[in-house]
């Protein structure tokens, strides 16, 4: 491995930290003006092509600065590769660059400018084109702030053409190794989300936690929901409600996948829609309970896989024929769904019953700040379940408006006053992250859900069996999926 370097080629990427008054400071053209300095070249401004690779090659508008330029003329030299060192490292953009003689790494305002102040000239210096993605880095971290993107995109790059670790790149831009990871993080978003984080719409923060919770066949599966639906990325719940739509549609295929192959592997045969096939709601008539079922309806040619509901675990093994009155596997999945609610409901009604007692008294201004965050980060909000839930709760423990509706006692939140309304700001957050926990029809909790549960059990909940069950899923999904 080579040894640590102190800097790229000369050049150190350490982002200014002091007063930015040097930018007022004489120029080097000011200097060459009055000294000579043979280093600035003054080119034809159309044989200087626009760097392809640069995204602040955006030159906006340049009036300011080109009546500036028509008075006293260019006062900071622009950045230039030849186009034969530039095409070495980007033949891509050969027929971009045209016939041009050179590329402009950097002073792409300044030649906007120029141009429309009538000059025809452009002051430069060269760069050696070993290190021009340094310079176009260097130059945009010193001036305009780029995008979140356009700065992970230009790590990137800088990375890739010098073989550079992250943490290297992070010494080299004086910037934190965590601070470097999150932006790289977000080129891994769908093309829809990576646009939307670029222009300010979604936080970069909540990109990569997208990211980091799901996996690159769920990304790709949110770009086709983002693509169909277009629901609107100001609203957090719709972002939400995107990316579990994605992770939906995953475990779906997945779960036909496997149905898929076991199937052919024992040379049965797959049924994709139950209830296409038998009917709503008919699987569990037609559902195998166990192994001598199973061989019987095998035997019979009977046996065929169902995807497992959720689009989890095992497939389901089915026969394929009505069942008799007198079967005995007939009801056994329906009685299993029933008392599956039944301890879903009896923990519901616990924790709710937890939380009245919780949020009679308000925690210190940290704890609060914890929920409310999670909260946020998950893209809860205040949709009608969980206003009439926190309405229910928040009265029940005597805290807030006494209204006799959800739509009024919404509409009264604001008018309590300030102490009242961050009392209430956290009853709800704690109530949308336990709606998470009703959910019928998710067979492990997110990372949020899991953090809200441990929440509870350190000041005093204690868990059903059913949620133990589901801690103990979620935890081993999620470490086998780290």
């Amino acid at each position: 491995m080579a040894g640590k370097k102190n800097d790229l080629g000369g050049l150190q990427l350490k982002r200014h930290r002091e007063s930015t008054d040097e930018q007022s400071a004489p120029s080097v053209v000011s200097a060459v003006r009055a000294g000579g300095d043979p280093r600035v070249r003054r080119l034809p401004l159309d044989s200087v092509a626009d760097n392809p690779e640069n995204p602040e090659a955006r030159a906006g508008d340049v009036t300011e600065l080109a009546a500036s330029m028509r008075q006293v003329g260019q006062l900071q030299p622009g950045l230039v590769v030849t186009a034969r060192a530039f095409l070495e490292a980007h033949p891509e953009h050969t027929d971009t660059i045209g016939d041009r003689a050179w590329v402009l790494l950097a002073g792409h305002r300044r030649k906007a400018a120029a141009r429309e102040a009538g000059l025809e000239v452009l002051e430069v210096l060269e760069r050696d084109g070993e290190r021009m993605d340094e310079a176009v880095l260097h130059e945009n971290m010193h001036r305009l702030a780029l995008s979140p993107i356009e700065e992970a995109e230009s790590f990137q790059r800088v990375m890739q053409r010098n073989n550079l670790s992250q943490r290297q790149m992070a010494e080299h831009a004086g910037i934190s190794q965590s601070y470097l990871a999150k932006r790289l993080h977000l080129l891994k978003l769908p093309e829809t989300l990576r646009r939307a984080v670029d222009s300010g719409v979604v936080a970069p923060s909540v990109g990569v936690a997208i990211v980091r919770e799901n996996d690159a066949e769920v990304l790709a599966a949110l770009e086709a929901v983002l693509t169909k639906t277009e629901p609107d990325l100001t609203q957090s719940w719709a972002l939400t409600s995107a990316v579990r739509e994605a992770s939906a549609t995953v475990r779906q295929r997945q779960a036909l996948l496997a149905a898929q192959e076991k199937a052919h592997a024992e040379g049965v045969t797959v049924v994709e829609d139950p209830d296409a096939t038998f009917g709503p709601w008919k699987l569990g008539d037609h559902r195998l309970g166990d192994e001598a079922q199973i061989e019987q309806a095998r035997a019979a040619g009977d046996l065929a896989y169902v995807p497992q509901i959720n689009g989890t675990g095992e497939p389901v093994p089915v026969r394929l024929s009505v069942p008799s009155e007198t079967t005995p596997v007939a009801n056994t999945y329906e009685q299993q769904r029933k008392e599956a609610d039944k301890e879903r409901k009896a923990s519901n009604e616990a924790r709710r019953a937890f939380l009245i007692d919780l949020v009679k008294k308000m925690p210190g201004a940290k704890e609060r700040t914890a929920i409310t965050t999670l909260a946020t980060l998950r893209g809860a909000h205040l949709g009608s379940q969980v206003t009439s839930a926190a309405r229910r709760i928040a009265q029940a423990a005597g805290v807030g408006p006494d209204a006799d509706t959800d739509w009024d006692w919404r509409m009264a939140l604001l008018d309590q006053p300030s102490g009242v309304r961050e009392h209430l700001a956290w009853i709800v957050a704690l109530v949308a992250l336990e709606d998470e926990l009703r959910w019928a029809n998710v067979s492990t909790w997110s990372t949020a859900a899991l953090e809200l549960v441990t929440y509870m059990t350190e000041r005093g909940y204690t868990l059903t069996e059913h949620e133990e069950r589901m801690v103990a899923k979620s935890t081993h999904t999620k470490e086998q999926d780290a």
